[in-house]
């Protein structure tokens, strides 16, 4: 081997090392240029796959978000079946209570109207009675002074008439007599005045405890019909 070939054999070996292949000399500016959009293309795709880890990780986030508001529409569903359930029960409830009150007022007044017959029948005979008596008090009352002062000028007109043991008239005892009666018969007509008044204030006593006991009687029923129905 001449030394040239040698040369030639050792520029071979330094240009393949020098540009990594089989590559001549006159091809390093290529490679240089094609080095360099390599790398370019290396950092875009770097860059591609970092928007691509951030959409990943935006997406993952939506779809949790989107489950999130899944949930939440099912728990508004669930509630809102529940509120539906709840306003029919208690739509029933009031439509069993208003029948309960209903009846409950139905009986009452059959009930009250009975009691109130009742004691109409019951006070009406008392009523009555008071009243019976309340005319013969009157009666009385009109009568008794003038039938009284008769009675009393009779009987002292038959006294004076007749005489004593001793022969003498009793006049003077007659208009004694008879002045004592008229002041009776006065006291009995004031007495029978203010007896006819308490009577009055009475029985209005008596017609106001009635309807308070009417009254009270109609609520307590009611309110027990409510009780037995709820």
């Amino acid at each position: 081997m001449t030394d040239v070939e040698r040369l030639e054999d050792r520029l071979a070996a330094v240009e393949r090392a020098v540009v990594d292949g089989d590559a001549t000399v006159t091809d390093l500016a290529d490679l240089e240029s094609t080095r360099t959009d390599l790398a370019r293309l290396e950092s875009r795709l770097e860059e591609f796959e970092r928007r691509i880890a951030d959409l990943e990780g935006r997406t993952a986030a939506l779809e949790g978000f989107t489950g999130e508001v899944r949930a939440v529409n099912d728990d508004v569903e669930r509630q809102a079946a529940t509120a539906v359930a709840t306003v029919d029960r208690l739509e029933q409830r009031v439509a069993t209570l208003e029948e309960a009150v209903d009846e409950g007022t139905q009986t009452t007044s059959l009930e009250t109207k009975q009691r109130d017959d009742d004691t109409v029948n019951v006070d009406g005979d008392a009523d009555s009675n008071e009243r019976d008596a309340e005319r013969e008090e009157t009666n009385r009352s009109e009568q008794s002074p003038e039938r009284a002062a008769a009675d009393v000028l009779e009987r002292v007109n038959g006294e004076a008439a007749a005489p004593d043991e001793d022969g003498n008239n009793r006049e003077a005892d007659g208009d004694d007599r008879l002045e004592q009666a008229v002041m009776a018969a006065e006291q009995r007509s004031v007495n029978q005045s203010l007896e006819q008044s308490r009577a009055t204030d009475d029985r209005a006593d008596r017609e106001k405890d009635r309807d308070e006991k009417t009254e009270r009687g109609e609520k307590s029923g009611v309110l027990e019909t409510l009780r037995s129905r709820l």
